[in-house]
């Protein structure tokens, strides 16, 4: 992915209302839940990817 996405995320993220963070923390644990029920690690890795990137602010 080209480096100015992780840019522009990376300075919208901290300025998102903290009920739209909240709700994407819920959506993000939501996935968690459902990435441990499948065989497939690579739904784990994926949610644990996107929890770091959008959550870690």
């Amino acid at each position: 992915m080209d480096k100015w996405i992780w840019k522009l995320i990376s300075l919208v993220i901290p300025v998102v209302t903290p009920a739209l963070r909240d709700m994407l923390r819920e959506l993000l644990n939501k996935l968690e839940e459902s990435a441990k029920k499948t065989p497939n690690p690579y739904d784990d890795i994926l949610v644990e990817m996107l929890k770091a990137i959008t959550l870690s602010k």
